[in-house]
């Protein structure tokens, strides 16, 4: 049994869709079944309300709506049995919807047989295969029409009389005024876009010159951070060194001497960071993969109305994303994606995905984008690469999203490498944040050479775990 849907008014105007399932979710949820403008339709709730199939029968049902639910201009108060025609509006002033359900033929049969019986039902079959589309009769030659008369020719219209100088004239100077209308138009259509092209293009010069400020002054800070962190150090080592000085105990002095040498190291590793940082095109980077960026949206079975975020990263056109395993999969890994949605970096459009695999030995998986693509990608992936401690790495990601309704901007955060254990660990020195599993690292050149799953201290951490990209390239390759 099916039913559809048809939006009479709302931002979302003359859309129209067929749904065969048992729950179809209204609002502005970017997972609901039914979605209404996050910014326009403000009157419909996140998520406002539900049509359940219960029993061969269509109920409407309000999920607690700020501005209630109505049924043809009657407030819904409890669960509305639908009729086919009924109109459902999503708050006071929301959207409208137009409901139909539409039934096959032999759903419509076995209906006459419960109201009429077998002979309505035979009558419903023979009304039913009359009105498929077959020809209508033709007149054959034992009909009571002759056939003469169907096939006689019809007569022959008089010739029209040949026009006059004046109208012929009339008619040129009509043709005349059109052309000259339309050149007038066409000038006026160019003059109008070029100025707009302008406009444009001296915008996108100004947002390109803010963000590189931006870029800029981001470097500038981070710098002024290691460049500070240095300082420290050397302070550190300074009183250490006076402090060795005068210690005169054996197991003392071992103390301090281990300290001064991991103090040392920890500073020719801030200094190996500064001198590299100089080498990162930010700009650059951010501009070639964020829109490659996308946050995941993730409903499992058995916790319906709740869903879960992470980050992904597009790597082929038609739409194939690599992803942490618990993002859809739980932490245990034993849990089964119901819905799975996939929103872009500046992108209002959110598009249906299913989980094509997981890994069974690391925290990554891949994801498949139901639409068709073109979409974007990062610049590239490098499973050859081993970034030595004190590299800089960026991550694009999405630590604190929360608002389904907002606009995805994929966050830009600097950092450098602490450790790399071959095949199977990074540790970097980033800040990260819930939201932002999944988020690839890019070295340098801009292309991805680990994914982040996790960090030391829970949620928020400084010191971030990821897996090289390595570890996932067996999902691409099956």
């Amino acid at each position: 049994m099916k039913c559809e849907i048809r939006v009479i008014s709302g931002a979302r105007q003359g859309f129209r869709e067929i749904i065969d399932k048992p729950y179809i979710g209204l609002g502005r949820h970017p997972m609901s079944d039914v979605r209404f403008d996050a910014e326009k339709d403000i009157d419909a709730s996140t998520r406002h309300a539900a049509i359940i199939l219960d029993g061969g029968r269509y109920i409407l049902r309000d999920l607690g709506s700020t501005n209630g639910t109505f049924v043809s201009g009657e407030r819904v108060t409890g669960d509305v049995v639908l009729k086919d025609g009924d109109v459902i509006r999503c708050g006071v002033h929301g959207p409208e919807l137009g409901f139909a359900i539409l039934r096959d033929q032999e759903e419509m049969v076995m209906e006459a047989v419960k109201a009429g019986g077998v002979e309505r039902a035979s009558k419903m079959r023979a009304s039913l295969a009359a009105t498929g589309g077959g020809e209508k009769p033709r007149a054959t030659a034992g009909s009571d029409k002759p056939a003469a008369a169907a096939t006689a020719p019809p007569p022959t219209p008089a010739a029209p009389p040949p026009p006059s100088k004046t109208s012929i004239l009339r008619a040129e100077m009509a043709v005349q005024r059109s052309r000259f209308r339309a050149v007038t138009a066409f000038l006026l259509v160019v003059l109008v876009g070029s100025g707009s092209v302008l406009v444009w293009t001296n915008r996108q010069t100004q947002l390109r010159q803010l963000a590189a400020e931006a870029r800029a002054d981001s470097l500038l800070r981070y710098v002024a951070q290691m460049q500070d962190a240095k300082r420290t150090a050397d302070s550190v080592i300074g009183s250490l060194r006076e402090a060795l000085i005068g210690e005169t105990d054996t197991r003392r002095r071992a103390v301090i001497q281990q300290r001064m040498s991991t103090e040392i190291e920890r500073r020719g590793h801030i200094e190996r960071t500064i001198a590299s940082a100089d080498e990162m095109d930010y700009t650059g980077i951010l501009r070639r993969n964020a829109r490659g960026v996308a946050v995941l949206f993730v409903e499992f079975e058995g916790e319906a109305d709740q869903f879960y975020t992470g980050t992904g990263f597009n790597v082929t056109p038609d739409g194939r994303l690599l992803t942490n395993r618990h993002v859809v999969a739980g932490p245990r890994g034993d849990k089964r994606a119901s819905r799975v949605a996939v929103q872009f970096h500046g992108s209002r459009e959110v598009l249906r995905a299913h989980v094509v695999r997981v890994s069974p030995t690391s925290d990554v998986a891949l994801v498949q984008i139901d639409d068709r693509g073109p979409f974007p990608v990062v610049a590239g992936l490098d499973p050859d690469a081993v970034p030595p401690a004190g590299s800089p790495v960026v991550l694009l990601g999405f630590p604190g999203y929360g608002d389904p309704n907002a606009v995805p901007n994929a966050t830009l955060v600097t950092g450098n490498v602490i450790e790399t254990v071959t095949d199977s660990l990074l540790r970097l020195d980033a800040f990260s944040g819930v939201g932002a599993s999944g988020s690839p690292i890019l070295d340098r050149s801009g292309r991805v050479v680990g994914i982040m799953f996790g960090g030391e201290g829970g949620g928020a951490s400084r010191i971030i775990h990821a897996l090289p990209i390595r570890r996932a390239m067996s999902l691409l390759n099956n």
